[in-house]
């Protein structure tokens, strides 16, 4: 027994010993695999050079060149390398490790020239020894920054990036701190930012998963006009179901105020959409052909010639967009507001019954009551009179419409169309349906 204790406490001992070096050995592994994956997509994601890699037995230096892609040096209006560092220290669990900027252009000389050479940006994280990558960017703040004769504080920023062994998944958070800018003619007030996600592929250019963000405040004041934005938020989510992709988002607002008299303040605003039954096969192929047509554009920049309308590329969409129309497929969009403090709400939804195939679209048309057996629609809609007699145009078209059902404080809309026709609360028929729809036309 004394024995087996004894060799356990060995073995221990040995692995804690070496785990430093082979820590560093599978840093390396992880660093050299995601160069590599960067650099397949040069087009898209740049080109990322490994200057120099010193690996010793419990520490690494590295030095790194980023060649960023076109589109992105277009936007810095810079093609230089950026040149990066990295010192990672071994421990028995993972690599932790700090990277600085060596030589990044007209950013180095705003730092030395600004910052008086002190740089607020850093970037650290470590590799686990199962492989995962955590990354994060730090932007320290920055006051009474001389910009155009003008003082201007920026806020602190960060950003953390999490990348599992395969680089399947992808996790991500970050924040912007509050702040403000003001001159004698302007006033620009951001609120505190934050934002993250949690993604999945499903396929190499096809990630699903959910993403947030909000912003707590936005105000913008001129001489002119002034806005003020409170509480904005955006949620999504998206998951493999099967063959099919079901996703669902929903948009917040708390309150928007416009100092324009014309534009309605808006109170309690919510949107969702949901997009459920997407063929997962057709909606990777068409991600793919984007990322193809994405790439054949970069190649047109990169190659100074002028752009050619590619005839056949709509051709390519519509089989993927006809694979895609399934039964199951089903749309849902829906709003809700306060405007002027009177309740406002709109509903849309569309589900496909049957197989639809794009030659069969003249059919909506041609017979559209062949047309409702393969699809189903529901429209709800009720909007304050108040709010509707104000605006001339709105109210000539729905006060008397003969659709609308008109209350003591909304007009109302309630329609279902499919092999059953139902307005309002009655069942009709399309040619009824159809002659309403006319006669308010032609009015």
């Amino acid at each position: 027994m004394k024995k087996l204790i004894f060799i356990g406490i060995v073995s221990t001992i040995a692995l804690m010993l070496g785990a430093p070096y082979l820590s560093g050995k599978i840093a390396k592994t992880q660093t050299l695999k995601w160069v590599d994956v960067i650099n397949r997509e040069p087009q898209l994601y740049g080109d990322l050079d490994v200057v120099s890699y010193r690996r010793e037995f419990g520490s690494t230096h590295a030095q790194y060149a980023y060649t960023p892609p076109l589109l992105l040096a277009k936007i810095l209006q810079s093609n230089d390398a950026i040149e990066y560092s990295c010192d990672s220290q071994h421990g028995v669990w993972g690599v932790d490790f700090t990277c600085q900027l060596e030589r990044a252009g007209a950013y180095t000389e705003f730092v030395e020239q600004q910052l008086a050479g002190v740089d607020p940006l850093s970037m650290h994280g470590s590799l686990s020894a199962s492989g995962k990558i955590t990354q994060s960017l730090e932007f320290d703040a920055i006051a009474n920054l001389d910009v155009d004769g003008q003082s201007v504080s920026t806020p602190r920023a960060i950003v953390t990036i999490e990348i599992n062994q395969a680089m399947s998944a992808l996790a991500f958070n970050g924040q912007i701190d509050p702040f403000e800018v003001e001159n004698e003619n302007r006033r620009f007030s951001l609120g505190e930012f934050n934002f993250t996600g949690d993604l999945e592929a499903i396929a190499d250019v096809f990630m699903v998963g959910d993403f947030a963000m909000s912003l707590d405040k936005f105000s913008l004041k001129n001489a002119d006009n002034e806005i003020a934005l409170v509480d904005f938020s955006v949620v999504s989510e998206s998951v493999e179901n099967g063959d099919n992709v079901d996703s669902y988002s929903i948009v917040k607002i708390a309150s928007l105020e416009i100092s324009d008299t014309t534009v309605a303040d808006v109170e309690d605003f919510i949107l969702t959409t949901e997009l459920n039954g997407l063929n997962t096969a057709a909606l990777i192929e068409y991600q793919a052909l984007l990322m193809q047509l994405q790439r054949e554009w970069l190649a047109t920049l990169e190659s100074a010639d002028v752009a050619n309308s590619d005839q056949n590329t709509m051709l390519q969409m519509l089989p993927i967009i006809e694979s895609m129309l399934k039964p199951s497929l089903e749309i849902k969009i829906a709003a809700q507001a306060k405007l002027d403090g009177m309740d406002n709400n709109v509903a849309l939804s569309s589900s496909l019954l049957e197989p639809l195939t794009l030659a069969q679209m003249p059919l909506f048309l041609a017979d559209p009551e062949a047309a409702l057996k393969k699809l189903e629609c529901h429209i709800h809609a009720s909007l304050a009179k108040s709010f509707v007699d104000l605006q001339p145009i709105a109210a000539a078209m729905i006060a008397h419409n003969p659709l609308i059902e008109v209350t003591a404080d909304h007009y109302q809309l309630t329609l279902t169309m499919g092999n059953e026709i139902e307005l309002n609360g009655q069942v009709i028929s399309l040619q009824a349906l159809q002659s309403l729809a006319l006669g308010n036309a032609s009015m």
